[in-house]
């Protein structure tokens, strides 16, 4: 079953398990729980830092990431934010976050 990007609502795991470290304009991110190292560009790195800050859908975060390019949302930015959540996703950097179900 695919997840629901548009509607769930990303978010960071808990604990201390990224170890960051700056490469010009790349950041290098270890995954102490996976023994992973990953690439982010500057824009997958903002996504990122957003995400860490607040759980949010894709289309908040689209709203965010708009925001801070001071520019307007697009089909294109909304496509960028989709592939790089998913690419998070798949990678287990970020989880959709769990809420209780209603009754």
């Amino acid at each position: 079953m695919r997840l629901d990007i548009q509607n769930a609502r990303w978010c960071i795991p808990a604990g201390n398990f990224a170890v960051w470290r700056e490469l010009n304009d790349i950041s290098v991110l270890f995954d102490r729980r996976s023994g992973q190292t990953h690439l982010l560009d500057a824009f997958a790195r903002e996504l990122y830092d957003l995400i860490t800050e607040q759980a949010d859908t894709a289309p908040e975060l689209t709203s965010r990431m708009a925001a801070i390019l001071e520019g307007a949302v697009d089909p294109a930015l909304r496509q960028k934010i989709d592939d790089t959540i998913a690419e998070f996703d798949q990678l287990g950097l970020i989880f959709p976050e769990l809420t209780e179900p209603t009754l």
